[in-house]
């Protein structure tokens, strides 16, 4: 019986070894032998390409292509068409995972697809790859504003604000998500760096947000008023853009619509 023991205790943790150096090998050939996922936001089972990736014009020559796409699509005349720029776009990711204009492009398809998730996944990679495009920030903080992260939509907004400043729809929008967020503070601080920022009063591109605000306080006149100033000072598509903005989907501010003349 003790010698027993003594086989045990020497050849038991030999054999434990053994059988983790095993189990080791086998589960690195497995990794080595299946291919790498290239995304999330591809849906989880697309895999990068061996194929080489493509070659300068033929990238450009498939950006165009899709871009032209989602143009077609916000326009309407071709409704599937940031379905079928998507498709473009992630096959060219599977070849050029580092184009942050295709994962710019498949975030802002996949939000018009309302998949706000992924859309998310993608455009992190496309912020990650370039710092200093306005509109994956925008599109990035779209996605956050959709799935509730409002902190982080006027944080997104604000970032893309001073990639690009003196955009009328984005300045309005940074205020209209913190006074979607009953955040008096954010909005106060937020309308604080847009006054100082260069010809902010002149153009009034401040004046949708400022709407939206005496509209969420019960003050319809006072909203009015600022809309009435927006007509003089915005084009008419940013000002048809601005009233479409989701702060005013909720019952206060389809009345407020309803009271426009």
């Amino acid at each position: 019986m003790g010698q027993e023991r003594v086989f045990l205790f020497l050849i038991f943790p030999a054999l434990m070894v053994a059988l983790m150096v095993g189990l080791y090998f086998l589960l690195a050939r497995e990794m080595m032998a299946a291919p790498a996922d290239l995304s999330p936001a591809l849906g989880g089972n697309r895999h990068q390409s061996h194929a080489p990736p493509l070659d300068p014009l033929e990238l450009v020559r498939e950006l165009e292509a899709a871009g032209a796409l989602e143009r077609s699509a916000s326009t309407g005349s071709t409704p599937s068409g940031a379905e079928q720029a998507a498709t473009i776009y992630e096959k060219i990711l599977q070849r050029n995972p580092e184009s942050d204009r295709a994962w710019g492009g498949l975030g802002r398809c996949l939000n018009a697809k309302r998949d706000f998730r992924g859309a998310l996944r993608a455009l992190d990679q496309a912020c990650r790859l370039s710092v200093v495009e306005a509109g994956y920030f925008s599109a990035r903080a779209e996605s956050r504003r959709a799935l509730g992260d409002l902190r982080g939509a006027v944080t997104d907004f604000s970032d893309s604000l001073r990639l690009r400043p003196g955009d009328v729809i984005v300045t309005n929008t940074i205020l209209m998500v913190a006074v979607e967020a009953e955040d008096l503070l954010l909005y106060e601080r937020k309308m604080g760096d847009i006054a100082k920022s260069r010809d902010a009063h002149a153009d009034a591109t401040w004046v949708m947000g400022a709407a939206a605000r005496e509209m969420r306080s019960g003050n319809f006149e006072g909203a009015r008023t600022f809309v009435r100033q927006a007509r003089e000072s915005l084009a008419p598509e940013q000002l048809k853009a601005l009233l479409n903005d989701p702060v005013f989907w909720d019952r206060r501010g389809k009345e407020f619509l309803a009271s426009l003349d």
